[in-house]
């Protein structure tokens, strides 16, 4: 059987319980973070109006419920 000493024992109770707290707080952040994206999926400004809006369907050129501007989804690439 294997003797660990009592300052042995903390030592290896404190890295480990710091090694899970570390686990626990990145999986945290990526969590929230993924939730963050998902909540802007939906999400579109209108490039008219500038309207930021919800639509939930799979049109490719939802139409601005304030204006009736019809908007791409996605991030707008173009220049200028």
């Amino acid at each position: 059987m294997i003797e660990v000493t009592l300052s042995e024992f903390v030592v290896w109770a404190l890295m480990i319980s710091c090694v899970l707290t570390g686990l626990f707080i990145f999986t945290s952040r990526l969590s929230r973070r993924g939730n963050a994206f998902r909540g802007l999926r939906h999400r579109i400004v209108c490039r008219l109006c500038l309207h930021a809006y919800e639509d939930h369907g799979s049109a490719r050129t939802p139409e601005c419920p304030q204006c009736g501007a019809l908007n791409e989804r996605g991030r707008d690439r173009r220049l200028g």
